[in-house]
């Protein structure tokens, strides 16, 4: 599972973990495994519980880490979530495989 946290034509970096880009590669590594894949895209749930509060802490003058409340807060819970829908026994992340 690829989850597409951020879409953005003019900003889609190859080295983010949340772009089009990176939704792309994903797809494409596990096509060559012969695995199956899916995506799902929470650029709302991200945008609310990461990128929103990221803006207001730093203009509070805070350093906010905004791996910290992705995975925390939105990440773990759509694949978990997703991992119970499908009854699965186990879950395992590669978030910083390279």
């Amino acid at each position: 599972m690829t989850l597409e946290l951020w879409r953005d034509a003019e900003n889609d970096a190859e080295g983010s973990c949340c772009s089009a880009s990176a939704v792309r590669s994903a797809r494409s590594l596990a096509h060559g495994w012969g695995s199956r894949t899916s995506r799902s895209t929470c650029a709302i749930a991200f945008r609310a519980g990461v990128v929103q509060p990221w803006l207001d802490d730093h203009a509070a003058g805070l350093t906010p880490n905004p791996c910290v409340r992705c995975n925390g807060r939105v990440r773990l819970d759509a694949m978990a979530d997703l991992a119970t829908r499908l009854g699965a026994a186990a879950l395992a992340t590669g978030h910083y495989a390279r």
